[in-house]
């Protein structure tokens, strides 16, 4: 980066001087020219050779430490955690991290009570930056241990599994007959020398490799390997202890991939000595020797760390421990029965002439009688155990038929013993298979959600590092690269490239002129368009501060994005010369929040360059910046109140088995919801147009709530369309029912006009409980739902109540001057 400072009035024509001296560069001109005062740098992220001695903890280990201490407390998100929790949390990572500092969790206590959330979690981890720090012991292991952490630990790891296949190969191919000599005429043959030169040469890698490892385990911090492990630690309620290094030694020894390991280079060396004090044994085939060479073949196991399917198959078998037991338990069952009884059945009798048990072996033609006797043959079934082995095969229905049975109860037993192991066993290994289906979803699963988790990983920071530090938004610069579909209407109908982001260089405190320019890779972003994307994107930015006069003011002045060119973009093949039309829009924040902490973007876009692979537009856009540290201010604010819209670490369940469904999103959303969710993906805040006054960094259940807003309101449209409709039916059933009980109302009248007068009062039998006390075709049609209330002056009106489904009883009389209380308006004049 090359940064010019003016002296009095700004040059204007500086980056014209800047775009002319990258035409000379470009040309072959002398790069150290005067007017040339810009260097390519390309920002990309690449695994590095070694593993880095210092390794900055990321927020995303913070979030699922917040995230564990919430299970750990039954607490919900917006409840927080207690603050002893923070304090004992830390200080152990501290301890972890051998970092002798003092901690106070009360600093982070912003409002006193007692809890801290998701705010004051970030606050943490911006203020405190924790870095891991390993030492080289510690680098050796995770080289040998961790092979994504540095390059030299991938080609390592290659290296070990290339001989991990050689060393299996060449003893299973050393053992074809084609492949021995004999040293002499009445010697075994043994395998040609140059097996033997491949497994010392892989038994030597195998040796280095786990000495190095071994001697690496008792300085390294296990905890440090295993982020999973740690999170457990900071969070767990019992007391951890620090392990010592010899602690260190024997776990690593004793843990199972370590123990195929060690099963796998100490046959080698074990022969080397057998053959070191007993050379002869080699040619006499001592069984023994025989048997711990046959150990190699372990070393294909090693193989089982590196393969998705042993690991599926290992956590299938552990969830079927149960079914396991059961189906071992049937297995036994069987046996026992089913081999007791069958010996007895199929031991036959004793013949003393060859002192052995003979039964039955089926029918034989005699040559002296003429006709077929029985045949007889010694029995295989010398004793129970031995009949365990026929029990065995025909439980499994392997049934190789090396023994069977003869007689006809032995085959009765037989075949009841198929049949139950059909049965039976049947059940156990419905369970195996169910579960090894759940397994094999839940690992895909996993794999999508850690994909997912590190994709959000770094918009997660980015977002929370903006809430913090709203300033931060004013240095990011986002970069799409579109295809113009010809469509029209919106950018809806463009066919999505790549995009890239950029932040840049402006010091509020600074005064200096700052010139860079960047070769930016475009990344993919599946959201957009499900493929991977290719190419890279040329800027060059120049800032020019101005002076701060109003009070409050942070950042002041002009932005010019110049928009060079492009390279290698992805062709579109559905075009007649599948050569794509590319654009460029650019996405700036120039202005500092509102006093509602909303943050505005301003989007810029180039000319479309048609049928070009590497188009050229030097198209210069300029951006005015005034940020106020009031806005900034509101923006702080607007997070503190929305600190319970912590960003989520993982889909929810239902999306984990819907996959880790989010892979899918393209086609499960809206492409208008697509690009409306593009800077929030980028962890850059996002207003929706219509709403301008709508908070920045919405959550993307409300943005999704949004974009349903129109469908929601157009079937609001229809519902008051068949509203009148609807009235209209209403009105006829009311007028209907109106009828019904007017015609029933008439009828009761005609009783209460035949029936005795009483005294001056109303005189009458109460309705039973529950039941409606006056009921009429008059106002109190009220007291039914749906009933419209008529005149009471109408000359159709009764009194009258129901007892039962029956009908009506129990008239009233009504007399002259009778008036009801709760009723008054009701009279017999009426």
């Amino acid at each position: 980066m090359v940064i010019l400072q003016s002296h009095g009035r700004r040059d204007e024509g500086s980056l014209v001087e800047v775009v002319s001296s990258m035409a000379r560069m470009r040309a072959g001109a002398d790069p150290s020219s005067p007017s040339c005062c810009c260097a390519s740098r390309r920002p990309h992220r690449r695994t590095p050779w070694l593993v880095p001695a210092e390794h900055p903890m990321e927020l995303i280990f913070f979030r699922k430490v917040y995230a564990k201490l919430l299970s750990q407390t039954g607490n919900s998100e917006a409840a927080g955690v207690p603050l002893i929790c923070l304090q004992r949390s830390m200080c152990r990572l501290r301890r972890v991290l051998q970092d002798d500092s003092e901690f106070d969790a009360k600093q982070y206590d912003l409002n006193s009570d007692g809890i801290v959330g998701w705010w004051e979690f970030c606050i943490l981890w911006r203020k405190e930056q924790f870095v891991m720090r390993l030492s080289r012991w510690e680098r050796i292991f995770l080289t040998l241990e961790d092979p994504v952490r540095s390059r030299l630990g991938r080609l390592t790891s290659l290296a070990v599994l290339l001989a991990i296949l050689l060393s299996a190969t060449s003893f299973i191919v050393s053992t074809m007959p084609t492949m021995k000599y004999q040293q002499c005429p009445d010697c075994e043959p043994i395998p040609l020398e140059i097996f033997e030169t491949m497994d010392t040469v892989c038994v030597a890698l195998f040796t280095i490799e786990y000495l190095l490892s071994l001697s690496c385990s008792a300085f390294t911090r296990t905890e440090l390997v295993n982020e999973d492990d740690l999170i457990e630690k900071l969070s767990t309620d019992y007391m951890i202890p620090m392990p010592t290094k010899g602690q260190r030694v024997i776990r690593w020894i004793l843990s199972w991939p370590n123990l195929i390991d060690l099963a796998a280079i100490l046959p080698s060396y074990v022969d080397m000595v057998v053959q070191a004090f007993h050379p002869g044994l080699r040619n006499e085939g001592n069984s023994n020797l025989k048997l711990i060479r046959l150990v190699r073949v372990v070393r294909a196991a090693r193989l089982g760390r590196r393969f998705e399917a042993v690991i599926i198959i290992a956590r299938a078998m552990r969830r079927s421990m149960r079914a396991l037991w059961v189906l071992l338990l049937n297995l036994c069952m069987a046996m026992l029965i089913c081999g007791a009884i069958l010996f007895f059945l199929e031991q036959g009798e004793y013949n003393p002439e060859i002192k052995a048990f003979e039964r039955p072996a089926g029918h034989g033609w005699h040559e002296k009688t003429q006709r077929y006797v029985e045949v007889k043959a010694r029995s295989p079934f010398l004793s129970i155990p031995e009949s365990f082995w026929w029990a065995l095969v025909t439980s499994t229905t392997v049934g190789y038929g090396d023994v069977a049975p003869t007689t006809a109860a032995g085959k009765i037993t037989a075949g009841l013993a198929m049949v139950w192991s059909l049965c039976v066993l049947a059940l156990p290994v419905g369970v195996i298979g169910n579960n090894f289906q759940t397994v094999w979803t839940e690992y895909d699963t996993e794999k999508r959600n850690e994909k997912e988790v590190k994709e959000n990983a770094r918009r997660m920071a980015k977002l929370t590092l903006g809430n913090i530090d709203p300033l931060s938004y004013s240095r990011m610069v986002y970069v799409e690269v579109y295809h113009n579909g010809g469509v029209g209407f919106s950018q809806t109908n463009d066919i999505f490239i790549g995009e890239a982001e950029l932040e840049l260089d402006l010091d509020p405190e600074s005064a200096l002129v700052v010139s860079n320019q960047f070769c930016l890779p475009l990344v993919e972003n599946r959201a957009k368009a499900n493929r991977k994307v290719s190419g890279e994107v040329n800027l060059l930015y120049k800032w020019t501060p101005a002076e701060h006069r109003t009070p409050g003011t942070i950042l002041k002045g002009e932005l010019v994005i110049t928009v060079l060119s492009a390279r290698h973009l992805a062709a579109v093949d559905w075009k007649g010369s599948g050569i794509s039309d590319p654009y460029v829009t650019l996405t700036v924040y120039p202005e500092s929040p509102n006093a509602s902490g909303a943050i505005e973007p301003k989007v810029e876009r180039t000319e479309t360059v048609f049928d070009e692979l590497k188009p050229m537009w030097n198209e210069v856009k300029k951006f005015n910046f005034f940020w106020h540290q009031d806005g900034v201010n509101a923006k702080l604010e607007l997070e503190r109140r929305n600190a319970t819209f912590a960003p989520k670490l993982m889909p929810t369940s239902t999306t984990k088995s819907s996959g880790l469904e989010r892979s899918g999103t393209s086609s499960a959303r809206s492409r208008g919801l697509q690009r409306s969710q593009t800077r929030e993906d980028f962890g850059l805040p996002h207003l929706n147009p219509n709403r301008p006054n709508a908070p920045a960094d919405l959550p993307k259940t409300t943005a999704t709530l949004l974009a349903d807003i129109p469908r929601m309101q157009e079937e609001v449209r229809t519902l008051t369309n068949l509203l009148p409709k609807l009235t209209s039916e209403v009105q006829t059933l009311r007028e209907g029912m109106s009828s019904i009980m007017f015609e029933l109302g008439m009828m009761e009248m005609r009783r209460t006009m035949d029936a005795p007068q009483g005294p001056s009062d109303v005189e009458h039998r109460g309705p039973p409980s529950g039941m409606p006390k006056v009921l009429g075709a008059g106002a109190n049609f009220a007291t039914m739902p749906g009933m419209v209330p008529e005149d009471p002056s109408d000359e159709k009106f009764a009194l009258v109540h129901t007892d039962g489904l029956d009908g009506f009883e129990d008239a009233l009389t009504i007399t002259p001057g009778w008036q009801d209380d709760a009723h008054p308006h009701l009279t017999n004049d009426s």
